[in-house]
């Protein structure tokens, strides 16, 4: 298995061991996994959350305010067109996004920047969906509004085209959710494709790369904003390491984390208070389950 080159479905299974052995040697010792990882060094992290609204900027905005009136500091959005709007009409990726296309995501950045002020960042995600050219002229378009951070602005398989994206624009790039293994996120640091890295503890190798991960980045003076594709595991996961690891900048959440159907099944609940997850006291990873619930679902 290790002579192998890490896929997701690959990473995705030494990810959920990995975790799960954390989480029971955590609770084996009534400690939190954070105390045996090194320490927590804050008691409070800042989150973001992507914003779930439909294409119009004008809902676009209505969702953002509503996120920074829960207390959001920042929010993220993909102002690409999810499906190609080039002249050819085809939704092969990566492509070069039209003029038409290039002035909509500045529609929506802009109107994003001038409902939220300069108090709330703005992270730009484009899911690797553009090519080289394209990348850096979207990411001048959008540089006069200041965002946090630039997207796999090109797919994430070939690093060195991401640094060129890196080294034109004064955007920092982010990128990692969908890379696993230490040594892909090697690649990103050496070529300097991008200051941000944001593996997800579901897919990276679980709470033990991640941790190395954040390790290796600090060295490169990389920032850390882990992924979050899942639910409440995930999440919990990597707010062991947030606590704890120097270079963190910010968790990615959905929402507040712990609501809805994420509320229901938890019997011990992720804290997120007004815009930051709280590190609690609870050994393991700090998340437990209804189980006799889950268990009725799946008869």
């Amino acid at each position: 298995m290790m002579n192998t080159r890490p896929d997701l479905i690959l990473m995705g299974i030494v990810s959920a061991f990995d975790t799960a052995l954390w989480d029971i040697c955590g609770k084996a010792l009534g400690k939190p996994v954070y105390d045996l990882i090194g320490g927590k060094c804050r008691e409070r992290l800042r989150s973001y959350s992507y914003i779930y609204a439909e294409d119009e900027p004008e809902k676009i905005v209505e969702e953002a305010l509503k996120m920074k009136e829960m207390g959001f500091t920042a929010v993220k959005y993909d102002p690409v067109p999810v499906i190609n709007d080039n002249d050819s009409g085809s939704s092969i990726r990566p492509f070069q996004l039209s003029l038409t296309g290039l002035k909509r995501a500045e529609l929506i950045i802009s109107s994003l920047r001038d409902a939220l002020g300069d108090e709330t960042d703005i992270l730009v995600g484009t899911h690797g969906q553009l090519n080289t050219s394209s990348a850096i002229r979207l990411a001048k378009v959008l540089e006069p509004y200041k965002p946090l951070w630039f997207e796999e602005p090109v797919p994430p398989e070939n690093p060195d085209e991401m640094a060129i994206v890196s080294g034109s624009t004064t955007i920092p790039v982010s990128t990692g959710e969908r890379l696993g293994g230490l040594h892909e996120f090697r690649e990103i640091l050496e070529r300097k494709a991008a200051r941000i890295l944001q593996p997800d503890i579901g897919a990276c190798g679980g709470i033990s790369a991640g941790r190395k991960i954040a390790a290796m980045a600090e060295s490169y003076y990389a920032e850390m904003a882990y992924h979050v594709w899942g639910g409440p595991v995930i999440t919990a996961a990597a707010i062991q390491l947030d606590v704890c690891i120097p270079n963190f900048l910010i968790q990615e959440s959905i929402y507040d984390s712990s609501s809805g159907l994420f509320g229901i099944l938890q019997t011990e609940c992720i804290k997120w208070e007004k815009g930051y997850f709280r590190a609690t006291n609870t050994p393991g990873i700090g998340v437990d389950f209804n189980l006799k619930l889950i268990n009725k679902a799946l008869q």
